[in-house]
C-alpha cells in the first residue's frame, strides 16, 4: 500500500539533509524547518526519509529521491489534505525531480528562475537621493496591512498574518506625497540570509523609487548581519535589471514547474485516506 507521512513540526528537522541540497530559496526552507514561518512537511519514511515535500504559502518544494509513493501523492493532489488548493508552482531540488514532475503533470512546464545574491557593492546614498515629497518608513503590522490592501501585496500571505510579520520579518515602504508608492520586505528570514520582495504601484513606476526603498532594506539587512538575496522569473526583465543595479550578482539559476498563467492543480477526491499515528504523525495512504 502506498503511503506518505505528514510530520509534526518538532520532527521537521529530519528532512533538513534533503532540503540542504537546495542552492536557492534557502531561507524559505530554513524558516519552516526552524518554525519561524508555517509550513507542512511530508516524507516517504518515518525513520529514514529519502523523499520530502514542503508546502509553504503557495510554493511547494520537493527534495530527495522521487520515490513512487510520493510521486503518486503529488500527482493525485488529494483535496482532503488541504494544501494542494493553493498551488503556484513546484520547486524541485535536483534534476531527478524536475524530470518526473514534467512526466507526471502534462499541463505544466519549466518556468526558469534567476537567483541573485548581494555582492557587497557600495550602497546608494538613498537619503540624499530622495525626491521631494518622498518618505521611507519601516513596516510594522498595521502599515504592512495597509500596504497589502492598497498595493495588492502579499506580506500577510508570506507570513501568515501581520503580527507574525512584525515578530519575525521586516521591511520598508516609500510614500510619495503621502501615498503608498513602493515597498521592499523580507519574504523570509533565515539564520544567514534574507530574500527580498519588492513592488511598486503602477502610478509610480519608472521613477527610481524601488531602488531607493530596496537600498534602505539592504542597508538594514546588512546591519542585522544577514545577506540579501533576490530571485525572479527570468522573463521579468525589469526585476533582473533592478537587482543588478542594486549590486546583486547571479548565482546558479533554478526552475519551477508550473504554468503561465498560474493555473491550479486538478485535485482528486476519495483516493487517499488518513489516520493519526503516535507523536502527532498523520499517515496518508492510497485506498
Amino acid at each position: 500500500m502506498q503511503a506518505v507521512y505528514e510530520l509534526p513540526s518538532k520532527r521537521f528537522h529530519q528532512t533538513a539533509p534533503l532540503f540542504a541540497r537546495a542552492w536557492f530559496d534557502e531561507m524559505y526552507l530554513e524558516s519552516v524547518l526552524l518554525g519561524r514561518q508555517p509550513g507542512r512537511v511530508f516524507v516517504d519514511d518515518l525513520i529514514t526519509p529519502t523523499s520530502a515535500v514542503m508546502f509553504r504559502t503557495y510554493e511547494y518544494y520537493v527534495a530527495g529521491d522521487p520515490v513512487q509513493s510520493m510521486r503518486q501523492f503529488l500527482k493525485d493532489a488529494p483535496a482532503e489534505v488541504g494544501v494542494f488548493q493553493n498551488f503556484y508552482g513546484w520547486a524541485p531540488v535536483g534534476k531527478a525531480w524536475e524530470k518526473v514532475l514534467l512526466d507526471d503533470f502534462d499541463s505544466l512546464g519549466f518556468i526558469p528562475r534567476l537567483n541573485f545574491i548581494w555582492n557587497h557593492e557600495p550602497l546608494t546614498n538613498w537619503r540624499d537621493a530622495m525626491p521631494a515629497g518622498a518618505l521611507i518608513l519601516p513596516l510594522d503590522a498595521a502599515l504592512a496591512k495597509r500596504v497589502d490592501e492598497a498595493m495588492h501585496e502579499t506580506i500577510g500571505l508570506f507570513w501568515s498574518g501581520y503580527d507574525r510579520f512584525e515578530q519575525g520579518g521586516y521591511g520598508f515602504v516609500l510614500l510619495k506625497d503621502n501615498t503608498l508608492a513602493s515597498v521592499a520586505f523580507a519574504g523570509s528570514v533565515g539564520t544567514k540570509a534574507v530574500n527580498i520582495v519588492v513592488a511598486t504601484d503602477d502610478k509610480f513606476q519608472r521613477q527610481g523609487l524601488a531602488k531607493l526603498v530596496c537600498s534602505a532594506f539592504i542597508e538594514d539587512t546588512l546591519a542585522r548581519g544577514l545577506l540579501p538575496t533576490w530571485d525572479t522569473d527570468s522573463a521579468n526583465g525589469r526585476s533582473r535589471v533592478l537587482a543588478k543595479r542594486l549590486g546583486f550578482v547571479e548565482r546558479e539559476p533554478f526552475v519551477e514547474i508550473g504554468s503561465y498563467p498560474r493555473l491550479p492543480l486538478a485535485l482528486s477526491e476519495g483516493k487517499w485516506a488518513s489516520e493519526s499515528l503516535e507523536g502527532g504523525v498523520t499517515r496518508w495512504h492510497l485506498r
